[in-house]
């Protein structure tokens, strides 16, 4: 019993048997991203705008595919505010001009109705009513609120001009100040670089400039600035992009003229010997008739004679100078003393295009040789035949003091004398002082040229 009990108590051991899973409901994959996957690529981005940019085709069944607006202009940088030169309108920059200094037949005008400042300033201009169109050019600035700049230029530089022909030179440099300095930047454009000050007047600043701040260097100095734009001017009118043949032959003969100008400086200053090595340069080892002739006349002021007489007799004559040598070798036949012979070279002169000088200047030279009488006579028959120039009245009264202790009274003579024949003449159109026909044009004097 026990046996069979513990028989049917032990049991063989269980062999390993596996579940069915068929029962099992599958788990869903997790959503997870390798390094293949597209969304990941670096190439991803640029795939996917190639892939919106390729055009869809329609069916009359889908609707079109909305177009994108297009991309916005860049923004262009602002313009510059216009340049304000409203400055050089204030009235307490222009002087009062006096009549104090016009002897007084010259202090009534000949034209009828008479000239006035509201007269038209081109009419003004081309009668030689120089005071008239100083005073008209200050009333327009001071009175014509929002004038445009290169108007307010051109009245500017006519009221200077004017009164420098008028003498009036100390009055006209106190009213170039306010300009300050004409090569500063504020006077450029700033879209080209040019400067918007006219040429006409930068030069004629320059120099007033000097003289009113009492320092001719400054001047000189001012001059080298223009030549350094001349210069600019000149490289950009023969490059490339832009080559202007006549541009740059007009820069080039500026060019010129500040060298002739730095010269004229140097003379004024006084520094006879800078200027003769100035003019020196400007010829390059080759001869001009016209540098030389200026050459030569320095030498005579200096006193050297035979240098004057090298530079007349280095080189022919050409065009420019148009004989200019012939009117200079008198002058050193009566810098040596050798005043009759100037005479027969100065007759030999007259009758030509420079019988107006060389009578002039025979007349001088009679008087250096002590005939008194023959000068008075040669510079008066210049008088009536219709010329007045300041060179001419100066000298007929300096004869006058020579001769009589009355001279005061021939002066004032003298000076109706040339106000009769202007207001005769009418005031022609031609050089000053002169009309088309030879007449004596209506020309305002001072009292300097008559020596009153």
């Amino acid at each position: 019993m026990a046996d069979s009990q513990g028989a049917s108590l032990v049991s063989a051991p269980k062999k390993h048997s596996r579940n069915a899973s068929y029962n099992r409901t599958p788990l869903a994959r997790r959503s997870t991203r390798g390094p293949l996957d597209v969304d990941d690529s670096p190439l991803s981005a640029s795939l996917l705008s190639e892939a919106s940019n390729v055009p869809i085709p329609t069916t009359p069944f889908s609707p079109p595919k909305p177009q994108s607006p297009p991309p916005e202009p860049p923004l262009l940088p602002p313009s510059p505010p216009p340049k304000d030169f409203s400055y050089l309108q204030r009235p307490e920059i222009f002087h009062p001009l006096s009549n104090l200094d016009i002897p007084p037949p010259f202090r009534t005008s000949p034209h009828d109705p008479p000239f006035s400042p509201i007269t038209p300033l081109p009419t003004l201009l081309l009668t030689h009513n120089y005071r008239l169109a100083a005073i008209s050019a200050a009333t327009t600035l001071t009175t014509t609120p929002s004038l445009p700049p290169p108007h307010i230029f051109s009245l500017l530089y006519t009221r200077l001009a004017s009164l420098t022909l008028l003498n009036l030179t100390h009055i006209a440099a106190q009213e170039s100040k306010p300009l300050e300095d004409i090569h500063s930047p504020f006077y450029h454009d700033p879209t080209t670089g040019h400067s918007i000050l006219p040429w006409e007047l930068r030069v004629l600043v320059v120099r007033l400039q000097g003289i009113a701040y009492g320092d001719l260097k400054r001047a000189v100095v001012g001059y080298y600035d223009l030549a350094r734009d001349t210069r600019r001017e000149i490289q950009r009118a023969r490059s490339e992009e832009q080559s202007d043949v006549e541009g740059g032959k007009v820069w080039t003969g500026r060019l010129t003229e500040c060298g002739i100008c730095v010269g004229n400086m140097l003379i004024e200053m006084g520094d006879l010997g800078a200027a003769r090595r100035h003019f020196e340069s400007l010829r390059r080892g080759e001869s001009d008739e016209v540098l030389d002739g200026r050459l030569a006349l320095l030498c005579l002021r200096m006193g050297d004679v035979h240098a004057a007489r090298r530079y007349l007799e280095a080189g022919k004559d050409d065009d420019r100078g148009e004989g200019t040598k012939d009117v200079i070798r008198p002058l050193l036949s009566m810098a040596d003393g050798c005043y009759e012979d100037a005479v027969k070279e100065w007759r030999a002169l007259r009758g030509g295009k420079w019988d107006t000088i060389a009578t002039q200047n025979l007349a001088v030279c009679l008087l250096y040789a002590g005939r008194l009488h023959e000068t008075s006579a040669l510079l008066t028959s210049l008088i009536d035949n219709g010329h007045s120039f300041h060179a001419l009245t100066f000298n007929l009264a300096t004869v006058y003091e020579l001769s009589t202790e009355r001279s005061r009274a021939q002066k004032l003579e003298l000076a109706e004398k040339v106000a009769g024949l202007m207001k005769r003449g009418g005031g022609g159109v031609g050089e000053e002082g002169e009309g088309d026909e030879g007449e004596i044009k209506w020309a305002e004097r001072g009292n300097a040229d008559f020596k009153l």
